[in-house]
């Protein structure tokens, strides 16, 4: 056995030599699925945090297109308020994306917290072999 499968069956040294494949495997796909899964929620997340409070204090003069735009993301609306000359609107953008990563960025530490929380109550009854 060379590189990642004496690495693979290292790792899951419990595991039959034959099983050690399948093993890594199974963990590198729910590492990736768990990453996929994250990024997917907590970028919904901060979009939706980002349209609702951009939507509350964008300033009344922005209208039509332009507000459309700015509800998209920062990048339209920086490109929407240099279009319309507006400072307000880049101020309300900066500050609605700032809101909704710092709502993102807490829900990430509360799910950290719960999986060592669960981490440290699972392994505390984990009594090592031999």
């Amino acid at each position: 056995m060379q590189g990642e499968a004496q690495r693979a069956w290292k790792h899951h040294g419990g595991l039959p030599q034959e099983q050690s494949g399948a093993a890594s495997a199974l963990s590198e796909m729910a590492s990736e699925l768990g990453g996929a899964l994250g990024i997917a929620l907590l970028g919904s997340r901060v979009t939706l945090i980002y349209r609702r409070v951009l939507s509350a204090g964008i300033p009344p003069m922005v209208h039509g297109e332009a507000r459309e735009r700015a509800l998209r993301g920062i990048g339209s609306a920086v490109s929407s308020a240099q279009d319309d000359g507006g400072n307000a609107l880049v101020s309300a953008a900066q500050a609605a994306y700032s809101d909704a990563a710092q709502a993102a960025f807490w829900a990430s530490a509360c799910i950290v917290l719960v999986a060592a929380v669960g981490a440290l109550a699972m392994f505390r009854t984990f009594m090592p072999r031999g």
